[in-house]
């Protein structure tokens, strides 16, 4: 099957799941690769509203499970990251979702685009 027949066809039950996870693995690699892992679950998105909610919540919680990972593995620093700043970890996991609902709007829109510019044939309107 082609690729962009895949675009805009995942309801929220497997992209939500995919968003968490790939918001988990790609953090590893550092947290610009959450602008993709949103864009990825944007495109995938059945409509706008599972596209924002999959991006937000995937990578808020996606983001969490980085930090509970990051504090199993290092809680020195992490206590010493949480009393510097008392709401450090709201302000990141806030920032996190912000990050993850915009790139997975975008992501969306992408989709819309590519689908509206290449037919159901293949071929480039």
């Amino acid at each position: 099957m082609r690729v962009v027949e895949r675009l805009r066809s995942f309801g929220l039950k497997i992209c939500f799941p995919l968003a968490i996870a790939l918001c988990a693995l790609l953090e590893l690699a550092g947290w610009p690769f959450l602008v993709l892992a949103g864009l990825l679950v944007g495109a995938l998105a059945l409509d706008w509203k599972r596209a924002l909610v999959s991006g937000f919540l995937g990578a808020l919680i996606g983001w969490g499970l980085y930090f509970l990972a990051y504090w199993a593995l290092a809680p020195d620093a992490m206590s010493i990251a949480m009393s510097s700043v008392p709401d450090f970890l709201a302000i990141t996991l806030l920032l996190g979702a912000i990050i993850g609902l915009l790139s997975a709007s975008t992501g969306y829109f992408a989709a819309c685009i590519i689908q509206h510019f290449v037919g159901k044939s293949g071929e480039v309107a």
